[in-house]
């Protein structure tokens, strides 16, 4: 597994084309059996130090929404494959704590396409999120602010043994304390967050998510609803309940050194609209590869347009689909008319339009 997180799970997969782990995969016997070589020499020397050289992750930015960016991690890859090989080795342990969980449609599985991938990918979170909605009357709509960067690498164990167990191991005897020394490891010892874009991180964030889904649980055993990443949608019957069910979530977060977004949190009546509706309106619109480019200018005219209208809230990916055959050539639209976008060109029966709300 740990070769897996190496080679499919190291960049995020919005990283930049050029930038791959091909390189890694000649090297990845050697490293590995190096990683290996300094896990059992850290835990002789009983972990001081751990590693005798530090590292940092290297920062990469790309565009979130409007001129904000969002910052991936690349971490150094000894030190990250010290980490895979510890994820790797509490694997099982990792899984089925994460899959307590009644409520996350995230949950990680492993992958033929990454290393590990949510157990619904986001085409099917609004179907699901429709079908837990039956028979209910108001959702509470609420996200975890800056989730990666502001999880606490301390409580990754807190997580996994509780937090009493994991702050009288003093030793690193527990797998969930080896896990936050060596995720320190790849970011300068640093504590706070979690480099975006490993696997590693996706996996460690969902076990710190799951920990708060099951406090809802044990206090609301009713608690119908979704998580999928960061994202709640939870449903219930009377507002009293969903009420209940935010302070119990607030708690809960801050157990774990967590935060609320209370401006992306409300309490509104079922039915809901399960997308926005400019995506709906982009999603709509179909890409042909046999009309001189004339679908595509419609799309970014009707794009345009609903950038204007939802300017303040939104933006716009739009991208077409690979086929098992086809060539894929991508590249970056400066903005029209404000709307940023990105176009991948494909065979039109497998173009689509994928929309990122934000």
């Amino acid at each position: 597994m740990e070769n897996d997180l190496l080679l499919r799970g190291f960049f995020h997969d919005r990283m930049i084309p050029p930038l791959s782990t091909l390189g890694l995969e000649n090297a990845l016997p050697e490293l590995v059996s190096r990683a290996r070589s300094l896990m059992a020499s850290a835990a002789v020397a009983r972990y001081r130090p751990a590693l005798p050289v530090r590292s940092r992750c290297v920062q990469h930015s790309i565009p979130k929404r409007k001129h904000l960016r969002r910052m991936l991690g690349v971490p150094n890859p000894l030190h990250q494959s010290i980490l895979c090989c510890e994820v790797a080795d509490s694997w099982s342990q990792l899984s089925a704590l994460c899959q307590q969980s009644q409520i996350s449609l995230s949950s990680p599985q492993l992958s033929t396409k990454r290393a590990l991938e949510p157990e619904y990918d986001r085409r099917r979170v609004a179907i699901e999120r429709a079908r837990r909605s039956v028979g209910t009357r108001y959702v509470l709509k609420a996200d975890l602010a800056r989730f990666y960067p502001s999880i606490y690498t301390h409580s990754i164990p807190w997580a996994i043994h509780g937090k009493n167990a994991a702050r009288a191991d003093r030793s690193n005897q527990l797998s969930g304390n080896r896990l936050d020394l060596w995720l320190r490891e790849t970011q300068d010892k640093q504590t706070g967050g979690l480099p975006i874009g490993p696997d590693t991180s996706y996996l460690l964030a969902e076990v710190v998510a799951s920990r708060l889904d099951m406090a809802l649980q044990n206090a609301l055993p009713f608690v119908r609803g979704t998580r999928h990443i960061d994202d709640y949608n939870l449903y219930f019957s009377n507002l009293s309940e969903a009420e209940k069910a935010l302070a119990i979530l607030h708690s809960a977060a801050r157990q774990f050194e967590l935060e609320i977004n209370d401006l992306k949190t409300e309490i509104v009546q079922v039915p809901e609209a399960l997308e926005p509706y400019w995506k709906t309106q982009l999603r709509s619109m179909d890409l042909r590869d046999d009309d001189h480019g004339t679908s595509l200018k419609s799309l970014f005219d009707r794009a345009a347009e609903l950038g204007e209208q939802f300017k303040k809230r939104q933006r716009a990916y739009i991208c077409g689909q690979k086929g098992p055959q086809q060539r894929c050539v991508a590249f970056r639209l400066g903005s029209v008319r404000g709307v940023a976008s990105s176009v991948c060109f494909g065979r039109a029966e497998s173009a689509a339009v994928a929309v990122a709300g934000l």
